[in-house]
């Protein structure tokens, strides 16, 4: 048996954490299972990017299914204990979920990079071969609104996995460890959908159709 440390020992802490952390995880679930039926019953949607979308909510989904329900049964114990199984199942199953996240990250920086660099799709890109190279404001406009979503998704992703290993060593590296970790664990899989969502002008598209659709059937 593990002996789980938690955030913290004080009681008062706790019981303001466990509501936070409850709501934080039903909006995950709904937000990421939201957007997977968006994507599965709009066919405006059926492109390569909305399944990467899709596929990064269902890991997501995953990823915090699997550590959230566990800190939240904890907060309310007073023993804090995991069994040798338990623990390496759920290091398996997280650190799976993390490596498939890597991967999706770099096939849909690929995918983003087809609409920047091809000149078919923006006039206005002399060279394809990089942004930075790109000769009219509305040209770079246009490619930063294509990257912009990925780049804040990737820069919390891996901004807040190596914050935890960079910062020097001190007294407060423990606590600040386990923040940068609930923050990686919990928030990121809340935020991701938001992040693609309000920036891409077909998935705001298709989920005012759907609600069009359910106020003329009622």
């Amino acid at each position: 048996m593990f002996v789980l440390l938690g955030l913290s020992d004080e009681k008062e802490l706790q019981l303001i954490l466990f509501p936070v952390f409850l709501v934080i995880y039903r909006v995950t679930l709904i937000w990421n299972m939201g957007l997977i039926i968006l994507i599965r019953i709009d066919c405006h949607l059926h492109t390569p990017m909305s399944f990467f979308l899709s596929f990064l909510s269902f890991i997501d989904i995953c990823y915090s299914s699997t550590i959230s329900p566990r800190i939240l049964s904890d907060i309310l114990k007073d023993k804090k204990t995991i069994s040798f199984l338990a623990c390496a199942t759920q290091y398996f199953v997280g650190a799976w979920m993390s490596l498939a996240e890597c991967c999706l990250l770099v096939f849909m920086a690929c995918d983003r990079h087809v609409p920047i660099g091809s000149p078919l799709q923006y006039s206005a890109i002399m060279v394809p071969a990089s942004m930075l190279k790109i000769s009219s404001t509305k040209g770079r406009a246009k490619a930063f609104n294509t990257c912009a979503s990925h780049l804040a998704a990737v820069a919390l992703f891996y901004g807040t996995t190596i914050s935890v290993y960079m910062h020097p060593s001190s007294s407060h590296s423990m606590k600040q460890d386990k923040v940068f970790s609930v923050f990686y664990v919990i928030l990121i899989p809340m935020l991701n959908p938001l992040i693609y969502s309000l920036r891409n002008k077909e998935i705001k598209e298709a989920l005012r159709r759907v609600i069009n659709e359910a106020t003329h059937l009622h």
